[in-house]
């Protein structure tokens, strides 16, 4: 059964307010959740006490709850959702938050109450009012009531505009609380759970005591009987922790500074200590740690890492542009006939360079995105880059010479891509579309080649 999740949020207030809240939840049913609308149980008259227990009535049926916390009306998060958020705290469900507006409370109470004073280190606003300076996304009282539900808050800054939907801070969110779901972490508890603390037995052991970079997590020589499953699934997050850091640092991407280094394979070791090998095994405790040092390394080190891999994928995306350009100059000067941008060879040479701005723009879209484990897809910048501009390359004219010959068809309003040999813009698309969407266009071209060949499939030549 899927995880219920209610999802709070002013998204109730916008004009296309039922449109959003769809969205939300076939975004939830990408990742195995079931997204619980408050609009879903809208008891159909204007009335308020209807309504609040309408909503009261669907966060019980909820398993955990996820509030959009993006400013409403303020500096601060919309009231109603604030209660929600409240009342989930209070029925014991994991709570997580969202929004789309990176600045902190205090930047934003000075934008909106401004000018702030310094009154002996307590910033006040303009009506001499005080104002937290605790660097969180919003007042105290509810960043901490999501950190204390086990839950967390998500900011991912709109992509183009900011709008209070706050998708993309919303999918990351997501994302998050089904990874978690799937280690077990916030799996509903069952009806009659034991509430009362009991210690947990710790079944592995650091070989020989040691805790440096080279450990060895193992479950203990004398344990009897299966090792339980959050141990083991705390002892392969350790592993994997350990491993991405590892790699990092082999490829010189701390640089000089050992000291960022050294901390964070402490942090991992801690969090072995506590998840597997402490007297009173503690695993959502060193999960949660984990969780914590990923997102940290991906701060700290992880951006500088990605950009570094965007500006050498920029590079060969230069290089074969202007192979391209060349080519498209030559054949030009060769064929005498029709100009430059209407030479059928010529098309394929916009397709190569749409290609290559397509594959740059693939990544650099989803940079935002790049979780813990993709860090070790971007520091091979060797022979990676190469290939994955060639691959987009190689599809895009695949692409091309399938639309020019009809065995696909695609258009782009009224202008039919097949044409692109006469037109530089439509080229320049194909080649874009094919790059950006290498991954899917190339599933889609298997299956049609695929179908033709098969016996059963259509006969090519009719």
């Amino acid at each position: 059964m899927a995880v219920k999740v209610y999802l709070a949020g002013p998204d109730v207030f916008l004009p296309n307010a039922r449109e959003v809240g769809t969205r939300k939840q076939a975004i939830c049913g990408e990742f195995g959740l079931d997204g619980l609308f408050p609009l879903d149980n809208d008891p159909g008259v204007n009335d308020a006490a209807a309504i609040f227990r309408a909503n009261c009535d669907l966060m019980r049926q909820a398993d955990i709850g996820l509030v959009n916390l993006t400013p409403f009306r303020g500096p601060s998060a919309d009231p109603g959702t604030v209660f929600e958020l409240g009342f989930l705290f209070s029925s014991g469900k994991p709570v997580y938050g969202y929004s789309g507006d990176v600045t902190n409370f205090l930047a934003r109470v000075r934008d909106a109450r401004g000018p702030i004073q310094d009154d002996n280190g307590q910033p006040r606003d303009r009506d001499s009012l005080a104002v937290e300076n605790f660097a969180l996304i919003d007042n105290l009282m509810i960043a901490r009531s999501i950190e204390d539900s086990g839950g967390a808050v998500t900011v991912v800054p709109a992509a183009m505009a900011p709008t209070m939907a706050a998708f993309e801070a919303f999918r990351a969110s997501a994302a998050l609380i089904a990874e978690r779901v799937k280690r077990g972490i916030d799996r509903p508890p069952p009806a009659a759970a034991d509430t009362k603390p009991k210690p947990t037995a710790p079944a592995f052991e650091f070989e020989g005591g040691h805790k440096n970079e080279n450990f060895n997590l193992r479950p203990k020589p004398d344990w009897s009987g299966p090792v339980p499953t959050d141990q083991s699934g705390v002892s392969q997050q350790v592993y994997a922790a350990a491993n991405v850091l590892k790699l990092l640092h082999q490829q010189k991407e701390f640089g000089t500074d050992e000291k960022t280094y050294k901390e964070f394979v402490a942090r991992i070791l801690q969090a072995g200590e506590a998840g597997c090998v402490a007297a009173n095994v503690q695993t959502k405790l060193a999960s949660d740690a984990l969780d914590q040092i990923r997102a940290d390394i991906i701060r700290r080190v992880g951006r500088r890492i990605v950009f570094k891999y965007l500006l050498g994928l920029a590079e060969w995306a230069f290089v074969g542009i202007a192979v391209a350009v060349v080519a498209i100059f030559l054949t030009g000067r060769a064929a005498p006939g029709p100009p430059l941008h209407l030479n059928a060879v010529a098309g394929y040479g916009w397709v190569f360079i749409g290609a290559m701005v397509g594959a740059w723009l693939s990544v650099a879209m989803t940079w935002r995105n790049v979780s813990f484990d993709d860090l070790q897809d971007f520091v091979r910048l060797r022979r990676e880059p190469v290939i994955r501009m060639l691959f987009a390359v190689v599809l895009a004219l695949v692409f091309a010479l399938f639309l020019r010959l009809q065995f696909i068809t695609l258009k782009i309003g009224t202008a039919d891509l097949g044409a692109f040999a006469g037109s530089a813009s439509l080229a320049l698309a194909v080649g874009i579309i094919a790059g950006i969407g290498q991954k899917a266009l190339s599933v889609q071209i298997i299956d049609r080649v695929t179908k033709v060949l098969s016996p059963a499939g259509p006969n090519p030549n009719g």
